[in-house]
């Protein structure tokens, strides 16, 4: 969200202007820089004037307020008639500017949330574009809960943020029973905020402005002090008082915090599109996809407003003895959408817990399916795998670095070598070896055949472990001997899942249908927590029986099928569907190909490995050695530190630099990405 507030009214004449600029001239009393606008103005610019006199601004006019008509009508009509088009990219541009030379921009609107701006576009439209929230304005008097009530419900809808309401006494009158109760009538059923009640103020001067009057009536009656933080303090100072908290009170995972309590963090505030903003309003490029999980940038408005939908409804119903519909809708979407042959969704809340229903799964179901298949209780996973954080996927992961400490608690998995071609583990060479590490799978497998449940594996690339992509063919001869041996094939596709590697799964890349598919991250196109396990009708049928028998799954987490989180789920795939995503991407997929040649010609780097929009960049110290940089040197991470000082976040493991950017970002923002890293690379390995 940006750094603003919008004044909107619950109709015309409710002292909008008044309020504007006694808020304006309130936080700069507070030690704020305060910008204001006023981006389309009726009937000359008589408020404009005023806001700019009374406030002392020196931005141009033209940015201040881009449109003004001479009639005193809607926008939309006033245009008409004098046939001037109203252009929202101008208003937005101007916004922009202005937020660059100001802590915090106070924009007045006009009317109310519903008055339309074009033929199509409203001022709520106009709020959501500027991506900050409303404080209302509204009279106290009798009429006002309908009207004030109506304009809070079509701001949820829409979903914009309602800061709390102002109460503004635009008559001398003596206040009767309906002034009195009106306000905390409106502040219980609405349950908005009622900031304060300005008094009838029989005009405001520009003197009044200029000598503190208005200031001083305002801080007065309005509780100032009850604005959310961020809009009370200098960022600098909001974003210290973070820190502090943050260094005090919180444990960061994967990071050692005797570094991080050195350093100065970053504090992400608020995303859009493409980009993340600090609580300083300093921008960078999600190159990181939040952690693999952003697909169509930040704030989706279609997506902003499944979420806000659903909410109005219920946020959690327990899946457990109940249903709800969300979650039942989804699985459909699911199934439709799945490998062929998949046709049950066991819903969780994280990639690890997908991986844990899947272990379980596959181990009772062989136990139940009869006295010759009990001792199938193993699993094959392999070398470098990473499969989430809990025991049971700890267990089937192999990266020491995470694992190794927790060695004692995990049960017994046997490991196969990967398809690491860079760095063979039996070494061979790519493609003269003719996938000579499936011959060692098949081999481990065949002598285990009896004591193993199901192999796990992450279809295409091995993410964690180093964005390790297996040749061609190697998922399909994966899946050939499950089959041949009896063992069941669960992809781990929690982080390749929904369109990453230019397809939806990662298995159709080679038509490979799983026994058990797992899914997360990317399922709720990054806003939500959400897990799926989807099953073959087959396992499924392995869990029914009588009460009596005890078949039951008995296995299952609290927030399993959201109903918020299905609602996201839905709206993420409805957006697949509407943006035509998977056909969009192909060609930015080359696009990122060829923009990544140029890494080639540097001296440390020893790999690059691609997968639609995932990409590992392998630095060594040797090229013809492949000599790895030992971990101690931080290599990776003084290079995303360049990057992120270069306006790019990324997240690198180990000598591993990642980029996974949202599939929604242009060929420009992928340039710049590239760009970046190229260059931080350069600089941290001493290239010329």
């Amino acid at each position: 969200m940006n750094k603003g507030v919008f004044i909107t009214g619950t109709d015309t004449g409710v002292g909008k202007t008044v309020v504007t600029a006694g808020l304006a001239l309130s936080l700069r009393h507070k030690g704020l820089n305060v910008g204001i606008m006023k981006p389309i103005q009726s009937g000359g610019r008589g408020d404009t004037d005023f806001l700019i006199r009374a406030t002392g601004v020196k931005d141009e006019i033209e940015l201040i307020n881009p449109y003004y008509f001479k009639k005193p009508l809607a926008p939309l009509t006033a245009s008409e008639i004098e046939d001037v088009q109203i252009d929202i990219s101008t208003i937005k541009n101007a916004f922009d500017e202005l937020c660059k030379r100001h802590d915090i921009v106070i924009v007045e609107g006009s009317g109310g949330l519903l008055v339309p701006l074009t033929h199509d576009y409203f001022v709520s439209d106009l709020i959501l574009e500027l991506d900050i929230p409303v404080i209302i304005v509204s009279r106290p008097c009798l009429g006002t809960i309908n009207h004030t009530l109506l304009t809070i419900k079509h701001a949820q809808e829409s979903g914009i943020d309602t800061i709390g309401i102002i109460f503004n006494d635009t008559k001398k009158r003596k206040k009767g029973l309906a002034e009195k109760t009106n306000p905390s009538i409106i502040e219980k059923l609405s349950g908005v905020p009622i900031i304060g009640t300005l008094p009838y103020i029989q005009s405001v001067s520009i003197t009044d402005c200029k000598t503190g009057k208005l200031k001083n009536t305002f801080l007065k009656n309005i509780k100032i002090d009850n604005l959310p933080t961020a809009y009370c303090l200098l960022p600098t100072a909001y974003k210290k008082k973070l820190e502090e908290i943050d260094k005090t009170h919180l444990w960061h995972p994967f990071t050692q915090m005797n570094d991080w309590v050195k350093e100065e963090p970053v504090i992400i505030e608020r995303g859009k599109g493409s980009y993340l903003y600090d609580a300083l309003g300093n921008k960078y490029l999600d190159g990181n996809s939040s952690y693999w999980v952003n697909i169509h940038g930040h704030r989706k408005r279609e997506i902003d407003e499944a979420v806000a939908k659903q909410i109005r409804k219920v946020a959690h119903s327990t899946l457990i003895g109940l249903s709800n519909v969300p979650a039942i809708e989804l699985s459909e979407r699911l199934i439709n959408i799945a490998p062929e042959g998949l046709k049950r969704v066991f819903y969780s809340d994280n990639g690890s817990t997908a991986v844990e229903s899947g272990i379980k799964m596959a181990f009772q179901y062989w136990h139940q399916k009869g006295k010759n298949f009990k001792s199938k209780k193993k699993f094959i996973a392999f070398y470098n795998a990473y499969h989430g954080d809990t025991i049971g996927a700890v267990s089937v992961g192999r990266i020491d670095l995470f694992h190794r400490m927790f060695k004692s608690l995990l049960f017994e998995t046997i490991f196969a070598p990967p398809p690491y071609c860079y760095r063979c583990p039996i070494e061979k060479t790519y493609p003269e070896c003719s996938l000579a590490c499936v011959n060692e799978l098949e081999r481990i497998v065949s002598e285990n055949r009896d004591k193993v449940a199901a192999l796990i594996i992450e279809p295409k690339i091995m993410m964690p472990g180093g964005i390790i992509t297996a040749p061609e063919g190697f998922l399909k001869r994966v899946r050939e001997i499950c089959t041949k041996y009896n063992i069941l094939m669960i992809a781990d596709e929690v982080a390749v899942g929904f369109g990453r590697t230019g397809k939806m799964f990662a298995c159709e890349h080679e038509n490979v249908t799983p026994d058990i598919l797992l899914l997360s991250k990317s399922i709720t196109g990054g806003y939500m927590p959400l897990a799926a396990t989807i099953t073959t009708e087959d396992i499924y049928e392995g869990f029914l029986g009588e009460y009596s028998e005890f078949k039951t799954f008995f296995h299952g987490h609290t927030y399993t099928g959201n109903p918020l989180a299905c609602a996201s789920a839905i709206a993420n795939l409805d957006l697949f569907k509407k943006e035509k995503i998977l056909d969009s991407l192909q060609d930015k997929i080359l696009f990122l190909k060829d923009e990544l040649i140029k890494f080639y010609n540097l001296e440390n780097i020893g790999d690059i490995r691609q997968c639609g929009f995932i990409v590992g960049i392998e630095l060594v110290m040797d090229k013809e050695t492949k000599k790895p940089y030992p971990l101690e040197k931080k290599i990776g991470i003084k290079i995303a530190r360049e990057t992120r000082d270069r306006g790019l976040i990324i997240r690198p493991i180990g000598n591993i630099v990642i980029l996974v950017p949202p599939l929604s970002s242009t060929k420009d923002e992928i340039h710049r990405m590239v760009e970046i890293i190229y260059e931080s690379v350069k600089l941290v390995t001493c290239e010329k």
